[in-house]
């Protein structure tokens, strides 16, 4: 028999119900509210093994030695996706992103699954219910979302940290997702975690304690949001800017941020959605609608640092200095 006990959470926006606890996620504030999504860990319904028709592949990731990671694929007349992992891990999600269900065939991988959950399986859910999900890290200043994108090593969620302790507020970390509402674009906050690789964050004088591994098959930590008087905001905010982290190949002696116009927004926040490459002909649509109208109202700037990560509150302090400055154009 199956457990009958549900666990409910807030993340990314979406009231989220689940048969297994998912460490790092925000307690839903009112469980007996309509969920947005079911995820049942442990097995997949019956009617998965009945399914006899060929499955369409959607799209596969590889690794740096060009081996596949993961397949996506359509199934079940296209009522279905099921995305496969070389650990052993898959998922079975509704073409509407209501249901998700996971299954794994390797017992060292339960510890892994919620690090699935809280970054792909979500954000792939949020692209079925046509959320638009930016790969950035996000703080709140004065009720507004400032977003800080780029691909996975960028310092995202590094500089993320950094405005932590400097005492500023978190609404997410690696996917920012954005809808449209009442002519403004508001993002939604993720969970109160910061997922980094460092030990311990250099910039800080007195850190007694190395941050906590996230699971112990895996290099990662993380900085918990709800201790050491951190802020994380947990509703949705209207987005204000969005700062692309550019780190030039050429060294730079001091930092710089610069304007993106309007042409150049759509060429450089294309590629920095979130699982774009697995998207179907209208889920493309609404990207480029959204990137569009993202392009036209939302200031986008490039942001080059100095590769000096203790000078990052200097970068902190350049960041705050250019909202200030140029907060007419919010």
């Amino acid at each position: 028999m199956h457990s009958a006990t549900f666990y409910s959470y807030d993340a990314y926006g979406l009231h989220v119900v689940s048969n297994n606890a998912i460490p790092g996620f925000s307690p839903h504030l009112n469980p007996v509210a309509q969920q947005d999504v079911l995820i049942t860990l442990g097995f997949f319904p019956d009617f998965f093994t009945q399914i006899t028709q060929p499955e369409n592949t959607l799209g596969m990731s590889t690794n740096d030695a060009n081996t596949p990671f993961f397949t996506i694929k359509n199934i079940f007349n296209d009522e279905y996706i099921h995305i496969q992992y070389t650990t052993g891990v898959e998922f079975l999600l509704t073409s509407d992103g209501s249901k998700i269900w996971g299954r794994w065939n390797n017992i060292f991988t339960t510890c892994d699954l919620p690090l699935y959950i809280q970054g792909p399986i979500l954000a792939y859910t949020l692209r079925l219910k046509n959320h638009v999900c930016i790969h950035a890290s996000a703080i709140v200043i004065n009720g507004s979302a400032y977003g800080f994108a780029g691909f996975s090593g960028s310092g995202k969620s590094t500089l993320a940290a950094a405005f932590a302790c400097a005492g500023y507020t978190i609404l997410t970390d690696d996917i920012l997702p954005i809808r449209e509402d009442k002519d403004l674009f508001w993002a939604s906050p993720g969970y109160p975690q910061l997922r980094l690789y460092q030990k311990k964050l250099p910039w800080l004088e007195k850190q007694d304690e190395e941050l906590p591994l996230l699971t112990q098959t895996w290099e990662k930590r993380f900085l918990d949001l709800n201790k050491s008087n951190h802020q994380f905001c947990n509703h949705p905010v209207p987005l204000a800017a969005l700062y692309i982290l550019d780190w030039n190949t050429i060294e730079k002696k001091s930092i710089e941020i610069l304007e993106v116009n309007s042409v150049e927004k759509m060429i450089r926040l294309a590629p920095l959605t979130y699982g774009s490459s697995y998207l179907n002909t209208m889920m493309i649509r609404r990207e480029f609608e959204v990137l569009s109208q993202i392009s036209k109202t939302i200031p986008v700037r490039r942001v080059q640092p100095v590769k000096d990560q203790m000078k990052i509150q200097d970068l902190v302090d350049k960041l705050i200095d250019d909202m200030v400055n140029n907060k007419s154009d919010y």
